[in-house]
């Protein structure tokens, strides 16, 4: 049978079925209709780039390969991840007790760890890490005050590590530095930076030891540790 010829640019037809159509027997095909939508049967192989400027994408039968960039609308696929300790969070090593301080007229109380000006001193946690968590660089955020310096800079550091099941403790890791200098007392004092955490890219378990590194920082009087987060996307 021949094929209906539909010209050069056939722009007047309605539908397109390829292959019998989505959804025919026994062997499906593709349906394109007037309005855009495509319906397939089979997988949708992408090298690419797929922009999605509106609508949804939604769990279906088949598979969604992508060689190259994916894009819902102009962010991305949004998979950050965040997560607070705060100062009655974290296990004291050496650094100073924890404290619940008053300021102002007590409208605001918050949990402090004090870190010594002349001694390094730490705290440690630990952390479940996302499923979908690939080995990329975390963000670690430090909150601290400082109700008596009056100048200086608190130099803080992070040791951190990630474990995956039957993979030892006992592992070396390397600091991450923030340094950050003093505003005034009892100012919000707020520093990140990112680093990759040494061991197990596809691991789940995450561990931190924060130090204020006193022998080495400026700051002339304690620096209280109100949280860390830590963060990916």
């Amino acid at each position: 049978m021949a094929l209906p010829s539909v010209g050069a640019a056939p722009r007047y037809l309605e539908e397109i079925r390829i292959g019998g159509g989505y959804g025919s027997t026994p062997d499906g095909g593709v349906d394109i209709d007037k309005a855009g939508n495509v319906a397939a049967d089979g997988d949708l192989t992408v090298d690419g780039t797929v922009d999605v400027k509106g609508g949804t994408i939604q769990n279906s039968i088949g598979t969604l390969e992508v060689d190259s960039d994916f894009k819902m609308g102009s962010s991305g696929v949004d998979k950050t991840w965040s997560a607070y300790f705060g100062a009655a969070e974290v296990f004291n090593i050496d650094a100073g007790t924890l404290i619940n301080h008053t300021f102002q007229a007590g409208d605001v109380n918050v949990p402090l760890v004090p870190f010594d000006q002349t001694a390094q001193e730490s705290v440690s946690c630990a952390v479940g890490l996302p499923a979908d968590y690939d080995g990329s660089a975390l963000t670690f955020t430090i909150y601290w005050t400082s109700r008596a310096g009056t100048t200086g800079t608190a130099k803080w550091s992070v040791n951190a590590s990630v474990f995956e099941n039957a993979e030892s403790l006992a592992q070396t890791n390397s600091a991450i530095i923030l340094d950050d200098t003093f505003i005034a007392q009892n100012d919000t004092h707020v520093v990140s930076a990112s680093g990759t955490p040494d061991g197990a890219s596809t691991g789940c378990l995450l561990t931190l030891f924060i130090r204020r590194q006193a022998n080495l920082d400026t700051l002339d009087d304690d620096a209280d540790l109100i949280g860390i987060r830590i963060s990916y996307t």
